[in-house]
Parts: C-alpha cells; structure tokens; sequence
C-alpha cells in the first residue's frame, strides 16, 4: 500500500484577536492529501491507497506518534508514505526529507528521473531524516518521506500572517501530479 500524510492542526488562537490560520502549514498539505485521495477513487490504482490526518503535529508530532504506536493497517505491506506539508509555493522546487533512506532509494530514483524529463520542479533537494513532520515515527517502521515545496510565495510561518490571501498555487498541481508518480 502507499499511505498519504498531513497534519491538520496548527498553532489555533492567541487570546480573541489573533489567529493562527494555517493556510502553508498546513492545510495545503491537507488539501494535497485529499486531491490525491480524489483522483485515486476515480484512477482505481495498482496499490491500495490509505490516506491519514493527524492533529498534534505542532506540540510534538502526537498524532502520529499515536498513530504508529497503534497501527491501525499492517506496517508490513506498506510500500511508501509520503507526508505533505508546506505546499504552497514552490517557485524553487521541492526538498524531501529522509531522502537517503535505501528503503525509499528507488522511489527518489523514479521523482528525480520524471522530473528531469518533465521538467517540473526547477530543483528537487534531497534531505536526511528530521524529527521535523509526521512522516518522523514512521520512517522508524516503513519506508517514509516528507515532501514540501521551496521559495516563495507563501504567508507567514507559524504567524498569523499565513492565511491563503498569501499563499501561491502556482506550482501545486504540477507537484502533486509528480508526487503521485510515487505511487507507480
């Protein structure tokens, strides 16, 4: 199977006035998730697809944490999760944390061999492991990468400020679409 990833909290309120809307962080990785849930339900594709929210990535990863520590799916037949965070954006490409994993080697091979050929992604940086996203537990256990976008434009980092009047899509459908190739 190939599991999908995102977290839907962030930071919530500072007293009445002041909200932490999460727009990049992290409700494009939500929205990404939930698109690429859309196309598998019309697709019908090769793997079984699950697809997995988490809540507590803010204060420490908990949701996935949890998520791990009581598996609700059989570790053992997945094949790869990719966690999406920050996805707007993207004007300078793609980073992919624990991208020198060897479980996850063939799968990095396959994203940098279609995008060079497609040329969607102006860069795609390969990153060790980081206790930095909700893909951190699972890469303990299965084959796991974190996936977000780099460059502007996107509102602010846990600040109020991102909100989606800040947040560019320009790239989205491109990435998502070289994302999904993982799945192949």
């Amino acid at each position: 199977m190939i599991v999908y990833t995102a977290h839907y909290d962030h930071l919530g309120t500072m007293g009445d006035d002041v909200i932490f809307y999460g727009a990049h962080d992290n409700a494009s990785g939500v929205a990404a998730v939930l698109d690429l849930a859309r196309v598998a339900v019309k697709e019908h594709p090769h793997y079984t697809h699950v697809f997995c929210f988490f809540s507590g990535e803010e204060a420490g990863l908990k949701g996935s944490e949890y998520a791990v520590k009581h598996p609700l799916f059989d570790f053992d037949k997945v094949r790869l999760l990719v966690n999406i965070d920050l996805f707007c954006g993207g004007d300078e490409g793609l980073m992919v944390f624990n991208a020198d994993d060897p479980r996850v080697s063939e799968h990095m091979e396959r994203l940098d061999l279609l995008n060079k050929a497609l040329e969607v992604a102006p860069e795609i940086r390969h990153r060790k492991n980081s206790p930095n996203s909700d893909h951190y537990y699972f890469s303990q256990v299965v084959p796991a990468i974190y996936v977000l976008s780099m460059g502007q434009r996107y509102g602010g980092y846990h600040d109020p400020a991102d909100n989606c009047s800040g947040c560019s899509l320009e790239h989205y459908l491109n990435y998502l679409t070289l994302i999904s190739s993982l799945a192949l």
